[in-house]
């Protein structure tokens, strides 16, 4: 099953589309975060691989872009007015039964009718649509207020961020990172296992693996495993003391 979504948010102002492109974060917005979510449900509650594969399973693959050629879906909509919102499609669709006037033609049966509806997989769709919603309403909002460290010129990576409103005091965080050619998380660990250093309602971890190869993100979780979709720490670009300087060219 593929998962469309967008990248750049369709009501991002100029100044913010700068910004996610020259941190290269057009793969960490909103949408794309949810649609990774959907993808770590799926791993989660309906495994694809193995000998045990259940017959409830379906696998959802990301497909990085808002959707396909030339056409649209409700979703946009939603991503128009600042929602993180995807689509759900078929892997392979069948265009004799969208978009035709019914009638047989060449031996063709063309059009949506009922009978060409495949209620196994529907329900499969639908499984994991509600486990990725139930998954999102048990865990904890996600965190707020993310930012990365620019200040440090070194192999670290320095993230803050504030608790979500309503956390119990039991929540925990996980960072997650990927290589910059992955478009699903690779890795994760619980915050509390690197430096993470907590002032009142706000959280300072220091990783020991480069913000220049990797993207992060940072998840909230419950007791029972439930997390949040993450969210990616938006640069923290320091102040500058008097005017910018141009280096000479080489």
């Amino acid at each position: 099953m593929r998962v469309f979504s967008e990248s750049v948010p369709q009501n991002a102002t100029v100044e913010e589309m700068r910004r996610l492109i020259q941190y290269g974060n057009e793969d960490d917005t909103p949408s794309r975060e949810l649609a990774r979510e959907i993808l770590d449900v799926g791993r989660t509650y309906f495994p694809h691989v193995g000998a045990d594969v259940p017959p409830t399973s379906v696998k959802p693959v990301m497909v990085m872009r808002l959707d396909r050629y030339g056409r649209g879906g409700d979703h946009r909509s939603f991503n128009e007015q600042g929602f993180a919102a995807i689509r759900f499609t078929e892997w392979r669709e069948d265009y004799h039964h969208q978009h035709q006037d019914v009638r047989t033609e060449d031996g063709i049966e063309y059009g949506d009718l009922l009978k060409f509806d495949d209620f196994d997989y529907i329900a499969k769709v639908a499984r994991l649509n509600a486990a990725t919603l139930a998954t999102m309403a048990s865990a904890p909002g996600s965190p707020k207020a993310a930012t990365m460290s620019a200040r440090n010129q070194d192999n670290n990576s320095v993230m803050k961020f504030t608790v979500p409103d309503g956390a119990p005091a039991d929540t925990w965080y996980q960072v997650v990172w990927r290589e910059t050619d992955e478009s699903d998380w690779q890795y994760a660990a619980n915050a509390s296992t690197y430096d993470d250093k907590v002032e009142g309602l706000t959280h300072t971890i220091t990783v020991p693996i480069s913000k220049d190869n990797v993207f992060f993100g940072i998840r909230s979780c419950d007791t029972k495993g439930h997390c949040s979709a993450a969210v990616a720490p938006f640069p923290e670009v320091p102040a500058r003391n008097g005017p910018r300087q141009t280096p000479a060219r080489q």
